[in-house]
């Protein structure tokens, strides 16, 4: 479905729980050669920032919102605090410690970040048919630049910036999957809007001929509200291989991520738990 800041909440679920990522920015850390406990206040921070994210997703999808949120408001009011306390932590690193040098360029390169999500998000909110192309540059700049300013955060090597990019990118790829797959999988499948913004729907638009493209448009405007039609659609989504092109595209982000990884010669022990992170990818496929 149409992506959040993070993915949507409604896919593979490994943008849901925060503590899945959290190494990040430590195991990074210790991958260049220093104490993963330097990068504990920027990891904080980026968790902070990650919560405060997540929130908006919901906000900005108008999903239902946990019981712990009465209103909206409240939700946004919080959203908007978490952001401040990332803020205050990154303000606040300790005087004497070994990023304290660095405490502007940090500052800067985590709100640039999250300029790069915000502008991303924009993107994906008033396009109504992105391209493949413009699928993917919204994932990279979305899930991809955040996870990229996990593993800056902890390391400060391009090398790591580019794993952590395309581990992001991977994350919003899978969650788009998901979705699909929950869809293939339910008796009696609705599309919303949002899906027609989806990455299988838009790799069907790029390579589909064009009478198959305009059907496939029709069913999916119909399948809003009628189930046979929603049912059709997917059904033209597997036969012209969407799914197999997003599993493609996972292992080639995977690619992409491990080349990195290795380009940046990690200590050895904490580049082989990095490298194991992209496991988890395999879990949810």
């Amino acid at each position: 479905m149409r992506q959040g800041l993070l993915g949507d909440q409604q896919g593979a679920g490994l943008n849901q729980d925060p503590a899945l990522w959290i190494n990040l920015p430590g195991l990074c850390c210790q991958a260049a050669g220093g104490d993963p406990r330097w990068a504990d206040e920027v990891a904080a921070a980026w968790v902070l920032c990650y919560a405060a994210a997540q929130l908006f997703d919901n906000l900005e999808d108008q999903d239902p919102l946990e019981s712990k949120w009465p209103s909206p408001g409240v939700a946004l009011n919080a959203a908007c605090g978490l952001l401040f306390s990332a803020s205050l932590v990154l303000n606040q690193i300790k005087s004497g410690s070994k990023v304290q040098s660095l405490a502007a360029q940090v500052g800067v390169v985590f709100f640039n970040a999250l300029l790069s999500m915000a502008s991303g998000q924009h993107r994906d909110l008033v396009q109504p048919e992105p391209t493949l192309e413009d699928w993917l540059e919204t994932a990279a700049a979305k899930s991809g630049a955040f996870f990229g300013l996990a593993c800056w955060a902890g390391a400060r090597l391009e090398g790591f910036v580019g794993f952590g990019r395309h581990l992001g990118t991977s994350i919003q790829i899978l969650d788009d999957l998901g979705d699909l797959r929950a869809l293939s999988d339910a008796g009696d499948p609705v599309l919303s809007a949002e899906f027609s913004k989806s990455l299988p729907v838009a790799y069907a638009r790029e390579v589909c001929p064009e009478p198959v493209k305009a059907h496939l448009l029709k069913r999916l405007e119909s399948g809003k509200h009628d189930v046979a039609a929603a049912w059709e659609a997917l059904q033209l989504l597997k036969e012209n291989g969407a799914e197999i092109y997003i599993l493609a595209e996972i292992e080639r982000q995977r690619g992409l991520a491990l080349a990195a990884l290795e380009q940046a010669r990690p200590q050895p022990v904490a580049g082989e738990q990095l490298a194991g992170m992209l496991h988890r990818l395999d879990e949810n496929l």
